[in-house]
C-alpha cells in the first residue's frame, strides 16, 4: 500500500497571483495564477533523490548551512532554462 504524506502549505496573495510554499520540505514553492496552479505547478508532487559529491564540498557546505535541495533545484532549472 503507498504511504500518503500530509504536509501544511502557506498561500500568499501576491499583486499578479498566488505563492506557495511547503516549509516541511525545502525548496518547496512554487507561484501561479490561481491558487491550484501554484500548488499543481510544482507542491503536489516531489521526488527524494539520492546525491553523491565530494566529500569536502559536503563538509564546506554543511559549515555554511547550504540547503542541499534548494542549490540543485536552482541548478537544475538553470541548466533547463526553466523560470
Amino acid at each position: 500500500m503507498k504511504t500518503l504524506y500530509y504536509y501544511p502549505a502557506v498561500l500568499q496573495k501576491e499583486e499578479n497571483g498566488y505563492s506557495v510554499w511547503l516549509a516541511d520540505i525545502a525548496g518547496c514553492n512554487s507561484f501561479g495564477d490561481t491558487v491550484t496552479e501554484a500548488i499543481e505547478r510544482n507542491c503536489s508532487k516531489a521526488v527524494k533523490k539520492t546525491l553523491t559529491i565530494p566529500m569536502h564540498l559536503n563538509e564546506l557546505a554543511e559549515k555554511e548551512h547550504i540547503n542541499f535541495s534548494s542549490v540543485l533545484r536552482e541548478a537544475l532549472e538553470r541548466r533547463l532554462n526553466i523560470n
